[in-house]
């Protein structure tokens, strides 16, 4: 059985790498990229079992992006884990409200990341 796919969406280089090496240091595959319409449609071609999402400085885009996983049908029931620099308990709200698994503030270490991403994809 192969390891399952988490795509990671984040804008910044440093924390794209750092997600992304926590992740398949744990048996998880991994695509990376910094555009959301990029991890959209590599979502829709290859459905992972969540997303890591990166969320913009302003809330609209972000919540915009949530969205758009949520409004298309190839992606509409995959998990998505929010990841702000903003942790504060109205955007956490906002986001999960917007259709998100999980908000998790950065930075987010190690062991909360894959616990969350073990939760939501069920192992």
């Amino acid at each position: 059985m192969s390891s399952p796919l988490v795509l990671v969406v984040e804008p910044h280089d440093d924390s794209r790498a750092i997600y992304s090496t926590i992740l398949r240091h744990a048996g998880f595959q991994v695509h990376a990229t910094a555009c959301a319409a990029e991890g959209l449609r590599h979502a829709c071609a290859h459905p992972p079992r969540a997303v890591v999402l990166g969320l913009a400085p302003q809330r609209a885009r972000a919540m915009d992006t949530v969205r758009c996983f949520r409004d298309d049908p190839a992606t509409a029931r995959i998990p998505v884990l929010a990841l702000s620099t903003v942790p504060r308990d109205e955007e956490r709200e906002w986001m999960l409200d917007a259709g998100c698994a999980a908000y998790l503030a950065k930075p987010c270490t190690p062991l909360n990341l894959l616990a969350e991403v073990r939760r939501v994809i069920g192992g």
